[in-house]
Formats: C-alpha cells, structure tokens, sequence
C-alpha cells in the first residue's frame, strides 16, 4: 500500500514539474501555451490574364508564418495583415487609392494551411494597381 502510494505522489510531482517547466519555456520565450498555433505555410502566385494557367505565370513566393518567414519579401507585415482575418485573404482590408483605368487584368491565388486548415483562394482584378491595392501586404511581392 505505502509503494502504491508513493507511485502516486511520485507521479503527480513528475507531472506538476512537466506541466510548469513547460509553462517556463513558453515564457522565456515570450509565448503563452494558448498563443502558440501550427505553422502556416502558402504559395502565393500571380498570373497574367483571367486563368490561372502555368503559362502565365508572372510571380510567386512562399510564405510562413510561425515563424514568419518563406521566399516574401515582407513576411512579416504579410503574416500578421493575414492574422488579423484569420487567415481570409479575401477579407483583407486592402489600401484604399486610385488606380488607372487599364484593362489588364491579372489573377492572384493562395494555396496552403493557414493554422492547420486548407487555404485555396483565387480572385481576378482589372490590374495589378487593383490587386495590390486590395490585398497588401500580402501579394506585395
């Protein structure tokens, strides 16, 4: 009885330090366990035309977040303007301004896991100003 006992006690003070060395890593780090989220990961692409065909194909990145990081050029402000749509491209803000009136439309896509769930986005603007203007920072590339 007294061995079962100590199993116990034993076991229980394994899993307090476990728990709490666990709660100290995350705070040296400047991170809470509710903070930490699974890694995100897209390929941003843009393509002449209103087709997302390989032929027309003008640019496309990479693009990580936690941590932030991939072939973008601003993953960061890319990264964090995605977390504050959770993740919804299309729900972007975007940067209100003028653009010209020219046809020359252009097709942007996302395909990828934002925080454990799939992304497949594609929309068609009227021109690159549009795109830009819609959806920066993150097809600031």
């Amino acid at each position: 009885m007294r061995r079962l006992h100590r199993l116990l006690v034993c076991t229980t003070i394994v899993s307090i330090a476990a728990m709490v060395f666990g709660m100290t890593a995350a705070s040296a780090q400047g991170v809470r366990p509710s903070m930490v989220h699974p890694r995100s990961k897209l390929v941003l692409s843009v393509f002449r035309g209103e087709q997302a065909d390989p032929g027309s194909l003008e640019k496309q990145v990479t693009l990580t977040c936690n941590p932030d990081g991939g072939t973008h050029p601003l993953p960061h402000k890319a990264c964090n303007a995605l977390r504050a749509v959770h993740g919804h491209i299309a729900a972007l803000p975007g940067n209100p301004g003028i653009c010209p009136f020219i046809f020359a439309p252009v097709t942007a896509t996302a395909k990828g896991t934002w925080r454990g769930h799939l992304v497949t986005f594609q929309k068609t603007f009227p021109n690159s100003c549009v795109l830009h203007r819609a959806t920066t920072p993150v097809f600031d590339f």
